[in-house]
């Protein structure tokens, strides 16, 4: 493919995100986010052996690729017990379980002074996964873009986006 057809075939790719992309806070949930789209909702209550933990994820596929901002409520023994980088790694096997991705990289990060990790992973399909993990407290949010290796640009000014309010 000649450099000004590849360039057409990322604009095209990419037009969705950069021309949809608003602000999006849902109440209560102490982040903002740009998605590329209205997302959709889902709350689940998952069970572990120190308690009940209630998570709640909002996501838009756009351009063949996959936007999702979620929060969990964290039981304060998990915390107590587990600490943030257990927390945050157990989150990490997770999302790569769920995916059936494979690790890339790992990489400590901190926002407004809370710890996190970022990482990037590459998809079954040939594509690509970036997530930034935050632990708040006792809420673990987790900012994940996971599509074609040509989202890449996209999933970046997704992930960059997410602030805390």
């Amino acid at each position: 493919m000649n450099q000004g057809r590849f360039i057409l075939v990322l604009a095209a790719l990419l037009l969705p995100f950069s021309l949809q992309a608003k602000t999006f806070a849902p109440a209560g949930a102490g982040f903002s986010v740009n998605m590329p789209g209205k997302p959709t909702h889902s709350e689940t209550t998952h069970r572990s052996f120190v308690g009940a933990v209630q998570e709640n994820s909002y996501t838009v596929n756009s351009g063949g690729a996959t936007y999702t901002a979620s929060v969990s409520d964290l039981p304060g023994a998990a915390v107590a017990l587990g600490g943030a980088g257990t927390i945050l790694g157990k989150a990490k096997d997770g999302l790569l379980k769920e995916s059936g991705g494979s690790e890339t990289s790992f990489q400590k990060t901190s926002l407004g002074g809370n710890e996190g990790r970022e990482l990037t992973y590459s998809l079954p399909s040939g594509g690509l996964g970036k997530a930034r993990l935050y632990l708040v407290e006792k809420r673990l949010y987790v900012i994940v873009g996971a599509g074609p290796k040509a989202a890449g640009p996209a999933i970046d000014r997704f992930v960059n986006s997410f602030k805390l309010q």
